[in-house]
């Protein structure tokens, strides 16, 4: 074989695959046009991801006088849709028994951020950025007083915690 400059790409006449696809990321709560992957980051220690959806719906859980009354034993949760406000949702990475090319780790859902201020059209998860246990997550239409100033919500976790190991 001749490789000559200019001509060709090296991977390619090798038949190597550079960027092989792993995996496929899906929305936990699918919505038409909700965007989901238009932000997105990944944690200082590569263990999570943090994708925005910024047209998706918030779940805003309702509690009922004080949380005094339980339905089901508390397993039934009352939430409140808040139409194209926006979500985020947290994947966190759980490593295979080999973790190898061929059978790799996977990225499986963790929980979606809930901003409790949050709004229909208020477009929360636009921006996104998970560094140091510091998650920022911006809502440029976030409105108070019927004008639309943004907002942005700053949320913690100092022991970087998976949501799975989460005793919540």
């Amino acid at each position: 074989m001749f490789i000559y400059p200019g001509i060709g790409v090296i991977h390619e006449d090798l038949g190597i695959d550079i960027f092989p696809r792993m995996q496929t990321i899906h929305n936990p709560y699918p919505l038409v046009n909700a965007r989901l992957g238009h932000s997105l980051d990944i944690s200082s220690d590569v263990q999570s991801i943090v994708i925005g959806a910024p047209h998706g719906a918030t779940n805003l859980e309702v509690t009922l006088d004080a949380s005094t009354t339980t339905i089901d034993a508390s397993a039934t949760k009352i939430k409140d849709v808040q139409t194209q406000s926006g979500a985020v949702y947290t994947y966190d990475y759980l490593e295979s028994d080999a973790d190898t090319y061929k059978n790799p780790g996977r990225f499986v859902f963790g929980q979606q951020i809930n901003d409790n201020l949050v709004h229909p059209l208020s477009e929360f998860g636009t921006s996104v950025d998970y560094c140091n246990a510091k998650l920022l997550i911006g809502s440029p239409k976030h409105e108070t007083s019927d004008i639309a100033y943004g907002r942005i919500v700053r949320f913690n976790n100092d022991t970087y915690t998976p949501v799975y190991m989460c005793r919540c």
